[in-house]
């Protein structure tokens, strides 16, 4: 076991200037947050390994029983099986798809990286007695289910709906984001 010192609010107030609030190792002067992270990744690494083991192809002409694929016209993507990766980078989809990919991506990671902060900087000085810092945690945290109930919730969607309906939906995101402003 390792001895640790929890630095609160208080702490910070009292000893001043270069201290954060947070749980340090006594004597490293390190939160152990970069083991944390690396142990995480270690694990996250590990178990990807072993659920690729568990992937199976299906034997060569295997379809569901009953289903027969439809008549695709000649000569298309979906006829021939497949698409290089050299002429799908010829395409305007696939540029649209990793502009909208990359931009959810980064603008998810944007705002759940600094949550807590937007939300004590912003509302703590309205409202005081709501917005204290176990507040903007759970704030964090339904940010991070909601992400992750939205990856669950999008692809049965895109299931039901259609992929090129979705991304049609996806592509309103930006301008809808470029327009808030201009609206409140």
């Amino acid at each position: 076991l390792v001895e640790v010192v929890v630095a609160g609010a208080s702490d910070v107030a009292k000893y001043g200037a270069g201290l954060q609030e947070g749980v340090y190792l006594v004597g490293s002067g390190s939160t152990g947050a970069g083991m944390a992270f690396c142990t995480l990744a270690g694990v996250h690494c590990a178990a990807m390994l072993v659920g690729s083991w568990f992937f199976k192809l299906p034997r060569d002409g295997w379809a569901p029983k009953g289903w027969t694929p439809p008549p695709q016209p000649a000569g298309s993507v979906v006829a021939s099986g497949s698409m290089g990766h050299l002429q799908a980078m010829k395409t305007p989809q696939f540029y649209l798809m990793w502009t909208l990919i990359c931009g959810n991506s980064v603008s998810g990671l944007v705002l759940i990286s600094s949550a807590k902060t937007i939300m004590t900087d912003v509302f703590a000085g309205a409202l005081p007695l709501v917005v204290t810092g176990a507040f903007a945690t759970g704030y964090v945290s339904a940010i991070s289910a909601a992400n992750a109930g939205g990856r669950l919730g999008w692809a049965l969607l895109s299931d039901w709906a259609g992929r090129r309906n979705l991304f049609f939906v996806f592509g309103l995101g930006a301008p809808l984001a470029a327009a808030v402003p201009y609206i409140t």
